[in-house]
């Protein structure tokens, strides 16, 4: 399906007209979210191992267990969108996470958002985490829950502050009683999880399978948007949207709004006199600018 969408061929598949369907925004998310994460999945042994072990290691003070990467390698089971019961009576619905496995020490449960801003929020995650205790136990396993985009500070720049953070919320703050020092919080950017999977695929003898599934995450993350690049006009914590799609401003400015930022973050200042003069927009100007200046796709 990727490579079926990536080559325009998208009739029937529903991402037709998606930039104006806000109904389809959470498919783009879902298709971000298996496009890279199947792949990891078929990652051959060593580079599969590296990659998780990496992630880990960003937050090795919080485990209860030691990172071998020859456990690692023992995936027992992976799951995109299991369905859970929200509560002990199956009652008022379902929870679904993005992508579930299941490891010998350890179970990795991930929620991920469609863009690098502030989209995630505690409340999702204490849903999750009630779900998983009812459906495996809460402490039974440790549990590594791990955010991908939607935060503004990581466990890639600052794990502690990431996770004072987080542990501040309310609606969180109890789990990591209930899961008796078993749980661990990580969350990266969608950037931050491409610069792993490439290390760790780069520093192998890879197959020639595993630089294939690299260059599919590449193509997949630079569809949506993401600038994998590293300009000097980038910084490391700046939102990876790739401000040369003008499509993808769209979209930005959706995501900046859920943030509930009044007026552009600093990345907008930063890039506006590399490329504002040839687009002609000032991405200066207050959000309520975009609606209306953005040519059509």
């Amino acid at each position: 399906m990727l490579n079926a969408i990536l080559s325009g061929k998208r009739r029937g598949l529903n991402f037709a007209g998606e930039e104006d369907n806000p109904e389809l925004a959470n498919a783009t998310e879902d298709l971000l979210t298996a496009s890279v994460f199947e792949r990891v999945l078929y990652l051959s042994r060593i580079p599969f191992a590296r990659v998780i072990s990496r992630i880990l290691g960003l937050a090795s003070d919080n485990l209860t267990f030691s990172i071998r990467e020859t456990d690692i390698e023992l995936i027992e089971d992976a799951y995109f969108w299991p369905r859970w019961p929200a509560n002990e009576r199956g009652e008022r619905g379902w929870v679904e996470p993005d992508c579930f496995m299941r490891f010998n020490d350890f179970d990795l449960l991930i929620e991920a958002k469609r863009y690098d801003f502030l989209q995630q929020y505690p409340a999702q995650w204490a849903r999750e985490l009630r779900s998983y205790g009812l459906k495996y136990g809460a402490g039974v396993k440790h549990l590594v829950f791990l955010a991908v985009g939607g935060v503004e500070v990581t466990s890639f720049q600052n794990h502690r502050t990431f996770l004072r953070q987080w542990r501040s919320y309310d609606s969180l703050a109890p789990f990591f009683d209930r899961f008796d020092a078993r749980l661990t919080i990580i969350g990266l950017k969608w950037r931050e999880l491409f610069f792993i999977l490439e290390g760790a695929v780069g520093e192998t003898q890879s197959a020639s399978s595993d630089c294939r599934i690299m260059r599919d995450v590449r193509r997949a993350m630079e569809y949506h948007g993401f600038w994998l690049g590293k300009p000097e006009y980038f910084s490391d914590f700046a939102p990876s949207i790739n401000p040369f799609r003008l499509g993808n401003l769209r979209g930005a400015q959706q995501a900046v709004s859920v943030a509930g930022w009044q007026r552009p973050p600093p990345l907008f200042d930063d890039f506006a006199s590399q490329v504002g003069a040839a687009i002609d927009l000032n991405l200066t100007e207050s959000l309520k600018w975009i609606p209306h200046r953005i040519p059509s796709a």
